[in-house]
């Protein structure tokens, strides 16, 4: 009988093993590892801590966090009494597999178990549940970062990046800044990455001036930006309006970086180009991605599209997307309705939207396309299509929002069918929530009626005006001074028009 090895040649057959299964953890061979851990068993050696934590550190990086947590379990049943009691080594490697598994709320608790076990967290322990947290709990990750000074323990820059990080996707660009200024009040140096979160926090917060500030900062530090910090700084341009600091940065980073642009930067300064319709810019911009040899995508063609002069240019740009493979999105329709729309072509525009539900670009995801074909068909006086649209709308369960409603109450206010556009908003629930006392007044405006024809819509008991307090209005609307309104009682809770009068006041 094979006796159990010990001595010199169970410590070598273990310090093999933990060699095989770090090196099959650090090419994310999380299997091998397992394997490997096993054969050692067979082989009658009990494996050590220092065995178990190579294996913790091969789940990890295979992001396989119940196993990891499994195997910790394993060790802490174990015991002192078998030398495997966990130690910070085996939480770390647990807590970062949890956090690479996207799981946020384990290693919280297994941080608060930690000293219970007689186990202190450090640096690395705090910086992983952080990381854990960084995908949607900001609140979390300022906490543990918190509990890290409170503990004396000094934040890394991996901590400070997972705040960063998580602020700017809980778009709090004022928190991520301030946690940035503490990187160097600790006397560390922000990375790549820290400018990075940071950047995108101010891109999401709008806050483009902070954005471009931290970009030059980063140029004159020396750390090489990637294409992402340079995307994002143009983008936040892109948000704020500011086309020329776009540009600026744009043509900053060419000659101090040597960055190359991507479609994504592109596309980024169309953008900027289409809020402030500089039409000439963004097609000289399309010419320099051809000249430097940089595909446009989708993206592209929708946003140039957005700002084109005329529609036979969008046509155009549409035909040249479709040479090129790209297939058009819900987005693409919406630019050439809504181009469409200001040519007066609302049955061109209806045409379009057909095509969409025909391509298989998502009608239910075009809510923008149906209101762009919604407005083509009220600058025509089209109210009987408005009404169609929007029981197409409601078979879809498409959402109304405010530019759909104006449409359906001023096409039919134009067509002197304002009572169909009460019915038919309310049939769609709508009117109370979407729909404001300055929609009416515009509607009104525009077909030549009194803001007191354009309140006093059909309901089921008859043509009601109700009056609450300062001003007649419907249900969920804003309230204005009664001024506004000259001609509507300024006491009592509400107004009755019967139909006899409602045709005397019409006339």
């Amino acid at each position: 009988m094979v006796g159990r090895p010990h001595g010199p040649d169970a410590r070598a057959a273990s310090k093999h093993a933990t060699t095989l299964i770090k090196s099959f953890g650090q090419r994310s061979w999380w299997r091998r590892s397992l394997l490997e851990f096993e054969a050692l068993r067979a082989h009658l050696v009990s494996p050590d801590v220092v065995v178990h934590n190579a294996l913790l550190g091969a789940l990890a990086r295979g992001s396989r966090w119940p196993l990891a947590v499994g195997l910790l379990r394993t060790m802490g049943a174990s015991g002192p009494r078998h030398g495997l009691s966990p130690n910070v080594v085996s939480y770390n490697s647990t807590i970062n597999a949890c956090a690479r598994g996207s799981n946020w709320r384990l290693p919280l608790l297994l941080l608060d178990e930690m000293p219970a076990n007689q186990v202190l967290p450090n640096v690395i322990t705090y910086s992983s549940s952080i990381t854990a947290c960084e995908t949607r709990h900001w609140a979390q990750a300022l906490a543990l970062l918190h509990e890290m000074r409170r503990l004396q323990l000094r934040p890394d820059t991996i901590a400070y990046n997972a705040v960063i990080s998580a602020c700017a996707k809980g778009q709090l660009w004022a928190a991520a800044l301030e946690v940035f200024s503490r990187i160097r009040a600790d006397g560390l140096s922000p990375t790549e990455i820290s400018y990075a979160s940071c950047i995108s926090a101010c891109e999401k917060g709008q806050r483009w001036e902070k954005a471009v500030d931290l970009f030059a900062t980063l140029l004159e530090s020396g750390v090489q930006p990637s294409i992402v910090v340079f995307n994002a700084t143009i983008s936040a341009c892109e948000k704020g309006h500011r086309w020329r600091a776009a540009f600026l940065v744009f043509a900053d980073a060419r000659v101090r970086a040597d960055l190359r642009p991507d479609a994504t930067t592109f596309n980024a300064l169309i953008s900027a180009c289409a809020a402030e319709e500089q039409w000439p810019r963004a097609l000289g911009l399309l010419a320099e991605m051809r000249a430097e040899e940089v595909k446009p995508d989708i993206i592209t063609y929708s946003a140039l599209m957005s700002i084109c002069s005329g529609w036979e240019e969008v046509v155009r740009l549409l035909a040249d997307s479709r040479l090129r493979s790209l297939r058009p999105t819900a987005l693409t329709y919406s630019s050439l309705i809504g181009c469409l729309s200001k040519a007066w072509l609302w049955a061109q525009a209806l045409d379009a939207l057909r095509e969409l539900g025909d391509s298989g670009g998502g009608l239910k995801s075009g809510v923008v396309a149906y209101g762009a074909a919604l407005c083509a068909c009220e600058r025509s006086g089209q109210w009987a299509q408005v009404l169609a649209l929007l029981g197409e709308m409601r078979e879809l369960a498409i959402a109304n929002n405010s530019i759909t409603c104006t449409s359906v109450v001023s096409a039919c206010s134009r067509g002197h069918e304002l009572r169909r556009a009460g019915a038919a908003l309310r049939a769609e629930g709508a009117l109370a929530a979407e729909v404001e006392r300055s929609t009416y007044a515009a509607a009104a405006a525009s077909a030549g009626i009194s803001p007191l024809e354009a309140l006093a819509l059909e309901s089921q008991e008859g043509y009601v005006v109700t009056v609450r307090g300062q001003l007649p209005s419907f249900p969920g609307s804003r309230a204005a001074p009664l001024g506004a309104w000259p001609g509507v009682p300024t006491e009592g809770r509400g107004l009755q028009l019967g139909r006899e009068r409602w045709r005397l006041l019409k006339k």
